[in-house]
């Protein structure tokens, strides 16, 4: 049975495996000579309590928030690829069809097609920035309704990168653009050029629209100005001049100007309480918890720099988006904490957005990483597995929550982010031109390496097939704004993180998501047994449960359903349950455990009565109960 966004009840099947709790015995080093973690076997084995009577309180960490986001919109990029609607979207009421992974933020310019960013949207002409004939924007219009058209997401407009006097569009390496950076000749244009573009896109401010041929995307609710000064604009990674280069503060200053206008052209707050427009920058990557350390602003961070320069100057910010890249998910976590704890001090209101979680290159490159870095299936599990820990670590930051977390670039590109809308695939795959996807394998035409991607008859399960480290999303639309309750023993700081969450209107299916990144420790499995404190009542003595696992085989929306039904029995005389399962590493495990109600609507099996009767006549099925309905 396939997972939807509301589950459907399948058939029941009685788990008859007995698995049994032993001591580990391997130390030392395996026969390949790799060394072996200190708690190799205490890594083995691992417990996790839950406290499902204990919800979350506190508001900004208690309501669960799916963080899936996406960086590029779901429309092809590469001539004759099908889009990737149907993955992301959330499907209508009353449709057949499969649903996706309900995709909650999409993030659209820099690093998928030149047209949709600054420099291919601006030909920095004669007319000047003022004129509409010195923009194109039909293509932006495309991508923009592709991510309306979701149902689920809302628009994250970057205005990035250049443009003004450079030479056209830089694709740098692996398809994501350059510049150098900004000099105070090139802030107005830059100024004037996203502003302009964003009233186009946004047709409902002060101002009105900017050109005949405004739209009105109400989904696009966040603009983000530029993207990763160290990475892609040219700055030194301390944000120190270096030789022929200018410091943060043009850069900086030049965020402030943009930021007033769109405040200016969208002051108010929407129904839901939120600016109509969020303005904020801008996409620093942070290595580690360290870099965020100082002990004056002047030697901080840039993109704490970035904050505390913003607040001086009274600057709106309504978000930080920045990215990480470390060796644990667990870090992202403590980075978020440490980031929120410096932006709420001087921004309450605002939020943190997170715009790419990636893995440090020694991660993979180590020798006791190698059975993962040499098999694209187990490299894109692991992927999924620690964006996932990420996604579970990122619900605890208090301060400014982290609101969005953007995976990674969905559709693959054209390494050089230009059309090629006259040559065939089997070109642009001779000529290198196109990017690997970590979410997606492409199966059409020849040459294709992602032909690998098959069935287990050795069928093509499509035009395009989602990999694991997309399908890790769909865990989460399962259990957005739920109640999180409290996991008091399980999560790790090395990459194994646990959330429980049940629907805030009932308490009878809890929720239970478990992501394992930890190949550091050295085993491909572990296993855990989970406890559920207090989750029915002591005379009642089993409890259902559905089972599903994303791991290596997780490729294809088909492959998200739930492998195993059972029955699980509790804890006699005490309403606890113990659940026990292996676990592949890398791997992320989705779990429902559902309570045994009754109710004269819905009687109990054979051999059971109702009991223990609540409002309304409902109930608990158990067996001889003293009180029968």
């Amino acid at each position: 049975m396939r997972l939807e966004f509301l589950s459907q009840r399948g058939p029941v099947l009685i788990l008859s495996t007995v698995m049994l709790l032993s001591g580990f015995s391997v130390t030392g080093c395996t026969e390949d000579g790799v060394t072996l973690p200190d708690d190799y076997n205490t890594q083995r084995f691992r417990e996790i309590v839950i406290e499902t009577q204990s919800p979350i309180s506190d508001e900004g960490t208690g309501s669960m928030r799916a963080l899936n986001g996406m960086h590029g919109s779901p429309m092809a990029i590469v001539p004759t690829d099908p889009d990737l609607t149907a993955f992301y979207w959330g499907r209508s009421a009353g449709s057949d069809v499969h649903d996706g992974a309900h995709v909650s933020l999409v993030r659209l310019g820099t690093g998928t097609d030149c047209r949709v960013s600054l420099e291919g949207l601006y030909d920095g002409g004669t007319s000047g920035t003022e004129d509409e004939d010195s923009y194109s924007f039909t293509y932006l219009d495309y991508h923009v309704q592709g991510i309306e058209d979701l149902n689920t997401s809302e628009v994250m407009w970057q205005a990035a990168l250049a443009p003004d006097a450079q030479t056209g569009c830089n694709p740098g390496l692996n398809g994501y653009q350059q510049r150098t950076p900004l000099k105070s000749s090139d802030a107005n244009t830059i100024v004037r050029v996203a502003f302009n573009t964003l009233r186009h896109l946004r047709n409902d401010g002060a101002t009105a629209g900017f050109g005949s041929d405004s739209q009105l995307f109400k989904k696009l609710r966040w603009v983000e100005f530029m993207d990763d000064p160290g990475e892609h604009m040219g700055y030194s990674s301390t944000g120190d001049p270096a030789e022929g280069q200018t410091d943060y503060t043009i850069l900086f200053d030049t965020y402030g100007a943009f930021a007033n206008l769109v405040k200016d052209e969208w002051p108010e707050k929407a129904s839901d309480d939120r600016p109509v427009v969020s303005v904020g920058g801008i996409s620093f990557t942070v290595n580690s918890p360290d870099q965020l350390d100082y002990l004056a602003i002047q030697d901080a961070h840039p993109l704490l720099r970035f904050i505390d320069h913003s607040a001086t100057k009274g600057y709106p910010l309504d978000f930080v988006s920045f990215k990480t890249k470390t060796q644990r998910a667990a870090q992202v976590g403590e980075i978020a904490q440490k980031i929120s704890d410096f932006l709420h001090a001087r921004y309450p209101e605002a939020v943190l957005v997170l715009t790419g979680v990636e893995v440090e290159d020694s991660v993979l490159e180590s020798v006791s990483a190698q059975w993962v870095a040499n098999d694209q299936r187990l490299t894109s599990s692991f992927v999924g597995a620690f964006q996932s820990a990420a996604r579970i670590y990122a619900q605890d930051v208090t301060g400014a929550p982290v609101a969005h977390m953007i995976a990674g670039r969905g559709p693959r590109v054209l390494l050089d982010l230009l059309p090629h809308s006259n040559d065939s695939l089997e070109t642009l795959y001779s000529s290198e031109l196109i990017s690997r996807s970590d979410y997606f394998a492409y199966m059409h035409a020849e040459a294709n390496p992602d032909l690998e991607f098959q069935d287990k008859d050795g069928k093509a399960l499509g035009q395009v097939v989602p990999l694991p480290a997309f399908m890790n999303l769909f865990p989460f639309r399962q259990v957005t704004n739920h109640q999180r309750v409290v996991v008091n023993k399980g999560t790790d700081a090395q990459g194994m993180a646990v959330v429980a969450t049940h629907d805030p209107s009932s308490t009878d299916t809890l929720h239970v998501i478990i992501a394992n990144s930890n190949i550091a420790a050295g085993t491909a499995q572990i296993l855990y047994e989970i406890e559920l404190t207090d989750f029915l009542p002591a005379t009642v003595e089993h409890v259902d449960y559905k089972f599903a696992t994303l791991n290596h085989n997780s490729f294809g929306i088909s492959s998200f359903h739930f492998s195993e039904t059972g029955i699980a029995e509790t804890v006699e005389g005490t309403g606890n349950v113990r659940f026990v399962h292996e676990m592949a590493v890398p791997s992320v495990h989705y779990i429902q455990f559902i309570k045994p109600t009754c109710d004269p609507a819905k009687p109990c099996e054979s051999g059971y009565s109702c009991w223990a009767a609540r409002s309304g006549g409902a109930g608990y099925c158990i067996p001889n109960a003293p009180t029968a309905q």
